[in-house]
């Protein structure tokens, strides 16, 4: 069997896995029992009020047309976990293997709105999104992109500014991207302007679409789940987006703590098998016992101080010393990875995508739907973690043939 598995495909595996669990994937519940029975109206009437035209056409096709999702969506789930490696550059065929299963776990565990409409408003927009990043990545290189790459990962990054925090995520990684290509690297591509140009329209328009209409969706959310959203000023709904990521990732029993935790003892075990030295091992501890004492506390008592929830309506509150711990778990992480990674380039970069997918999440403090929309607003963030997991592995993998080769 493990023979079988070196030498296969992969993603060919795992595409043809997807593809079987799919074909049995119950679709009738959550949000997609309601896109079904409004499936039947006119797709005029069912985009009526929304700022994801793109995203919810494709909700209303696939809510109409179950098979097609079917069909579909097993190809995407594998396109994420094949970019994802060529992005990361892994030669690895079991790191390949991890990418698929991580890519897998996570993404289809966080359907807390239901298959279709969680895939196709998240999933899909993170997975475009990639695609287009390693587009872009490797214009950057020098490397000679094809024609047909170039003009099919226009609708693509069409599709992933849908997703409001994809939007910003590229813009943000494309604005840096083209400052460096341009001024550092001294090269000049029209097509990097074009994707930062979409990216940046991804913005507007999500912010002008969500706030300016009559009945927009802005307005209809804040009287539903959270009143008092409007009388919030910008700093504490950066201190909200803030608290309730880190509530999700250390205390709420939900697929973000066990990917915070998975994680977390990943980076443990890699620090105490390296050695490295015992602040950081201590360091690496912290972020672990943290997140079990909060989850399990929370199980047996709900630490509502900082959950800003009752019931149906959010509320607003605000605990300094959550704050402060939250911000030492973090710093926990940061200092692990550097001491376990060694090269001030890969940590950079690994600090830059952990900064990528906080702040992906922390852009939720400035909707109303913070804590409504569940936990597949922590896609962009889980994801994160599986890029530095790999980065490391790929670091480790590296390590370890420079030193079989020093002693041959």
């Amino acid at each position: 069997m493990i023979s079988f598995l070196k030498r296969s495909n992969p993603f060919f595996i795992f595409l043809a896995v997807t593809f079987i669990i799919h074909l049995f994937l119950p679709l009738k519940w959550g949000d997609d029992a309601v896109f079904s029975a409004e499936a039947a109206l006119p797709l005029s009437q069912f985009l009526y009020g929304s700022s994801r035209i793109l995203t919810d056409t494709m909700t209303y096709i696939f809510n109409k047309y179950n098979i097609l999702w079917r069909l579909l969506n097993p190809c995407v789930l594998t396109l994420l976990a094949s970019t994802l490696s060529k992005l990361l550059s892994v030669r690895s065929v079991w790191i390949r293997y991890f990418v698929c299963v991580a890519v897998a776990i996570p993404t289809m565990a966080i359907v807390d709105a239901g298959f279709i409409a969680t895939t196709v408003n998240y999933l899909w927009p993170v997975t475009f999104g990639i695609v287009s990043l390693y587009i872009f990545q490797n214009i950057a290189a020098g490397k000679k992109v094809p024609v047909f790459t170039l003009i099919a990962g226009i609708p693509l990054i069409v599709y992933a500014i849908n997703m409001e925090q994809m939007s910003a995520v590229l813009t943000a990684s494309l604005l840096i991207g083209c400052a460096y290509l341009f001024f550092i690297k001294k090269r000049f591509h029209i097509y990097p302007l074009i994707q930062l140009a979409i990216s940046a329209f991804g913005v507007l328009y999500a912010y002008f679409g969500n706030t300016s209409q009559e009945n927009s969706r802005m307005v209809r959310e804040i009287g539903r789940y959270f009143p008092e959203f409007n009388e919030l000023n910008v700093l504490q709904k950066i201190e909200l987006g803030f608290s309730s990521t880190m509530h999700g990732l250390t205390i709420a029993l939900r697929v973000p703590l066990a990917a915070f935790l998975a994680f977390t003892v990943f980076l443990a075990v890699i620090s105490f098998k390296k050695k490295v030295l015992i602040s950081a091992r201590i360091a690496s501890l912290v972020p672990v016992a943290f997140s079990v004492i909060c989850a399990v506390y929370n199980a047996v008592k709900p630490i509502e101080s900082i959950k800003n929830f009752r019931l149906t309506k959010a509320e607003y509150l605000f605990s300094p010393l959550f704050d402060i711990l939250f911000a030492a778990v973090l710093i926990c992480v940061l200092y692990t990875v550097a001491h376990i990674i060694k090269s001030k380039s890969l940590t950079l970069a690994s600090y830059t995508v952990l900064a990528a997918g906080m702040a992906s999440r922390m852009l939720m403090g400035f909707s109303p739907t913070v804590w409504a929309s569940g936990y597949r607003t922590f896609c962009i963030m889980i994801i994160s973690f599986i890029i530095v997991t790999v980065i490391i592995l790929n670091r480790e993998r590296t390590v370890a043939k420079d030193s079989l080769v020093k002693t041959q």
